[in-house]
């Protein structure tokens, strides 16, 4: 029967059962070429004789049909990729798959990075997908960490260049959009996730729900607080979805210090562009000029080196003779565009006060000479001189 030959070029390519790791032996690598012909063969026969292999003798369809689609869902004989954030959809390690484990072509912008593609030659006829375990639609969870893996590189960075992978505007538009469809369907975890994650296309960059907001009169904390007029992808998430996500009309004062707190860690080691400090600049100055807002040394603070920077780790430097005889990175010097009221306002200490000079414990001091002997011996020198010879 189709069903033990299904099961044979599963047993020759050497996969494990449904469930188990995919690849040969469980161990993730490929199978063979001449397992991958037959896999080919026996699924190009599968779909051309779909609706005979699913029918009795008279041609009607029977309850047979349903225990064969269930019995065939989960046996690893069609040939696919294996999901990868390093290539587009259909470039993975060639590897053999079972419909329970397979997202259709036509979801590939939903989950290529974390499921496997049935190619689109190979898609059975609709009427079965359901019967076929087929992952359509993509689970919510699934789509979500596809996304998460797309921002590893910055948008202006898209690395998929071929047709099938499509744009970054036309690739978010698409998850946003099966987002908004599947809204009230999805379980409260993937939606708390999606109230936090960083998948908001603003141009060059990804941003997270707390930082977008519809007010534009912001434009000097952009990029890292954004406007919903920024927003890129193709087509933008809905208004719905905007606010079910959690985005505000104006930056309250918990947003600003949210963002305040994260950039240090966001932004560790890594220069601030010019715009990233104007931005960081003017969230400090909008914070600041609340009448609620309270000092805290976890606050990102930019410094002189054009670092992002936690305000404990960061200085006035009111004593450079001092940061000349340390040790470089043990503190940060507040840039100068802080200005004074600013800095009493975030509570930056001093250079002078959280610096000391003590001398090593043993070592003592010792004057070589006083201040008479010093000048007695720079008058011997002078008589022994050339040109006290000379004019005497």
């Amino acid at each position: 029967s189709f069903l033990d030959c299904a099961r044979k070029v599963q047993s020759l390519a050497g996969a494990l059962p449904f469930g188990s790791p995919r690849g040969s032996n469980g161990e993730g690598g490929p199978p063979t070429p001449d397992a991958l012909s037959r896999a080919a063969l026996l699924s190009t026969h599968l779909i051309e004789h779909f609706v005979a292999l699913t029918a009795s003798d008279d041609g009607a369809e029977t309850q047979s049909a349903s225990d064969f689609c269930a019995a065939l869902s989960r046996v690893r004989f069609l040939p696919s990729h294996e999901p990868s954030a390093a290539v587009g959809p259909h470039g993975g390690e060639p590897t053999l798959a079972c419909f329970a484990e397979l997202a259709l072509h036509q979801d590939r912008h939903l989950v290529w990075t974390a499921a496997p593609l049935l190619k689109r030659e190979l898609t059975p006829p609709r009427s079965h997908w359901q019967e076929l375990g087929l992952l359509h639609p993509p689970p919510a969870a699934t789509v979500l960490d596809h996304a998460l893996a797309l921002t590893a590189n910055p948008p202006d960075q898209w690395p998929y260049k071929d047709e099938s992978a499509g744009s970054v505007e036309a690739v978010f538009g698409a998850i946003w959009a099966h987002i908004a469809d599947r809204w009230l369907q999805m379980p409260l975890d993937v939606r708390s996730r999606l109230s936090t994650a960083p998948l908001l296309l603003c141009g060059a960059s990804f941003i997270s729900p707390s930082r977008v907001f519809r007010s534009r009169d912001f434009g000097l904390c952009q990029p890292i607080l954004q406007s919903i007029n920024a927003l890129s992808s193709e087509p933008p998430p809905t208004e719905a979805i905007l606010s079910s996500i959690g985005v505000k009309d104006e930056p309250m004062l918990t947003d600003l210090t949210r963002a305040l707190k994260q950039l240090p860690d966001e932004y560790d080691g890594v220069r601030l562009t010019p715009a990233e400090r104007r931005a960081l600049l003017a969230i400090l100055k909008q914070a600041a000029e609340h009448s609620g807002f309270r000092a805290d040394p976890n606050y990102a603070i930019p410094t002189q080196g054009g670092l992002a920077v936690r305000a404990s780790a960061c200085v006035i430097n009111d004593a450079p003779w001092l940061l000349r005889r340390m040790k470089p990175g043990v503190l940060h010097c507040a840039s100068d565009a802080l200005e004074p009221p600013l800095r009493q306002r975030l509570h930056l200490k001093r250079l002078s006060e959280v610096v000391h000079v003590r001398l090593a414990p043993g070592f003592e001091p010792r004057v070589d000479g006083t201040t008479e002997e010093l000048e007695a011996h720079e008058l011997t020198n002078r008589m022994r001189s050339m040109d006290f010879a000379a004019a005497a």
